[in-house]
């Protein structure tokens, strides 16, 4: 395949939302690399796309990724991006330099619930921001879509198997967003001039409850969820006592606390500057789930 004027970078390529990045640049005719670990299983990526070794974890092993690249977009996990730019400045010293990065990273860094994790996002997010490279972060709120997208995809096969739905912080608020969306706002940031230096969040159209997401999907379904009212609160003090012993558990006091943490963004940003215009929660699932002929 012959090379265009521009070369791209992308991490986590993959990765849910990273191969969905994938095939809409490849289908753009761009040459496109992607950095993937060793062990990475790259059956599932484009054939036209070049694949470089290297890990994230060592700065060392990422040269060669960035000989000729111009647009760096960074779908792997947000705390590597200091080692990234790390490599991208001493790889500016013997090649032109990278004129863009486009991060994406998460909603989580608007938490109000204060840990590791939430420290961790803005810690690498200041970094990114510090840098000398013209940079743009996207924070997805949770991503769904097709195929097993590890959270919404969950609650669909429970309903549709007829199992218990946890009834924790049913009047919370959620904003999904359907992955089409996001890739749609990931390219929109890389052409548009006024995304540099901007953060955005990317958020499905509106909010809903964790009542109406459960209904939404049984609708959808045709089905009636079996929904099983738990006391959050109750369950999360359960949950940290039993931490203390050291036993580990599918999920933790602060996941149950998360759940009761209002997830509502303004997405007014993007919709202005990147032309942001993202489906609803169930005109998405409509798209993945409606029976056939429906």
């Amino acid at each position: 395949m012959g090379r265009t004027m521009t070369s791209v970078l992308i991490t986590g390529g993959t990765g849910y939302t990273g191969r969905r990045l994938l095939q809409r640049l490849v289908a753009t005719g761009q040459h496109v690399r992607v950095l993937v670990r060793g062990t990475s299983d790259v059956a599932l990526l484009p054939p036209q796309v070049e694949i470089v070794r290297g890990d994230l974890e060592d700065v060392s092993s990422l040269g060669s990724a960035l000989v000729g690249v111009r647009s760096i977009f960074h779908l792997a996990h947000v705390r590597f991006s200091a080692n990234l730019l790390q490599a991208v400045s001493l790889d500016a010293k013997s090649h032109d330099a990278v004129e863009q990065i486009i991060v994406v990273s998460s909603l989580r860094a608007l938490s109000r619930i204060r840990s590791v994790t939430v420290d961790e996002v803005l810690a690498a997010e200041a970094t990114v921001a510090a840098a000398g490279v013209p940079w743009t972060i996207l924070r997805p709120s949770m991503i769904f879509g097709e195929g097993d997208d590890r959270n919404i995809s969950r609650l669909v096969e429970r309903i549709r198997r007829g199992a218990w739905i946890p009834g924790i912080g049913g009047g919370c608020l959620h904003q999904p967003v359907f992955v089409d969306d996001v890739v749609a706002a990931i390219l929109a940031s890389a052409v548009l001039p006024v995304a540099r230096g901007r953060i955005y969040a990317i958020a499905g159209a509106r909010a809903l409850t964790w009542d109406e997401l459960v209904t939404t999907v049984g609708d959808i379904l045709g089905k009636s969820p079996r929904v099983l009212p738990m006391p959050a609160g109750a369950v999360a003090r359960l949950l940290a006592l039993i931490e203390t012993t050291g036993l580990s558990l599918p999920i933790r006091a602060e996941q149950v606390q998360r759940m009761l943490d209002d997830k509502a963004y303004d997405i007014t940003p993007a919709r202005e500057d990147l032309g942001y215009r993202p489906h609803t929660f169930r005109a998405a699932l409509e798209r993945i789930h409606a029976p056939p002929g429906s």
